[in-house]
């Protein structure tokens, strides 16, 4: 990989970091940034801090790590307080919508297959203790979320492979567990399913709209366009994530549908 290319991928990466506190490393700002992030620290109280060590480095001709020490030890003895948009309890009611979305897929997926011999559809143990599971693990990662993204920011690949394992472990149970629980029509469970998603997907887009509910990274005094234009990236990779479980719960059914056909 030449030179070139190294510094237009690390020009890429460190963009908000540079735009934030162009005097600091951005590795270290970035290291800062992430673990205010993590504590549910507000984006303009984050653009605060880093704006005061921004001028001090200015104005000192300091690197920040002599002046400042570690970036993940200075940024936890700052003590700031979280956000309420990110205290555990606002984080778990930000979740439901997503659970919504998540249990309307799985049933609408385990309905596809009925749905196209015009059949009925067995809810097995194993399908609804692997729900439950899934459900209370994202209950639990909303309401103390640091030790997971602490894991998954400082050991990227151990994180993943942690998930992997995780998620494959959900498959034991459908496979082990196919007695079954209850037998539906599968135009009722299909039915049931694509409420929920909509559902989900409607309350997810119209908090995605409000204004009030995004919380970017800005520094003080920062150019107004500059904090539209944050707003606007925010508001699309929000939007790309309210669409996902919708747009892979339409491609894996009619994969499903085509299978049972």
């Amino acid at each position: 990989m030449s030179s070139t290319t190294r510094d237009r991928r690390r020009a890429r990466r460190y963009a908000l970091e540079r735009e934030l506190a162009p005097h600091v490393d951005p590795a270290w700002t970035e290291a800062v940034l992430l673990e205010l992030r993590i504590q549910g620290v507000a984006g303009e109280l984050i653009g605060e801090v880093l704006g005061e060590v921004d001028s001090h480095c200015a104005e000192s001709g300091e690197d920040a790590r002599e002046a400042f020490g570690d970036p993940i030890a200075y940024a936890r003895e700052l003590g700031l307080p979280p956000s309420p948009a990110q205290r555990p309890a606002a984080t778990v009611r930000g979740v439901l919508p997503t659970l919504a979305q998540l249990a309307g897929m799985f049933l609408t997926l385990w309905s596809v297959p009925g749905l196209a011999s015009a059949g009925a559809v067995e809810i097995t143990v194993g399908q609804a203790l692997a729900a439950v599971v899934a459900a209370t693990a994202l209950l639990l990662f909303a309401g103390r979320p640091e030790p997971v993204l602490r894991g998954i920011v400082r050991r990227p690949v151990l994180g993943t492979l942690a998930f992997g394992a995780a998620s494959a472990a959900l498959v034991v149970p459908l496979l082990l567990l196919q007695r079954t629980l209850v037998v539906l029509p599968a135009t009722v469970t299909v039915a049931a399913g694509l409420a929920l998603l909509v559902l989900g997907v409607v309350v997810e887009l119209a908090r995605a709209r409000r204004p009030d509910d995004a919380d970017p990274v800005v520094a003080p005094l920062q150019d107004e366009g500059a904090v539209a234009r944050r707003r606007r990236v925010d508001g699309r990779v929000r939007l790309l994530g309210v669409l996902l479980v919708p747009a892979w719960t339409v491609v894996v059914g009619l994969l499903l549908w085509w299978l049972a056909g």
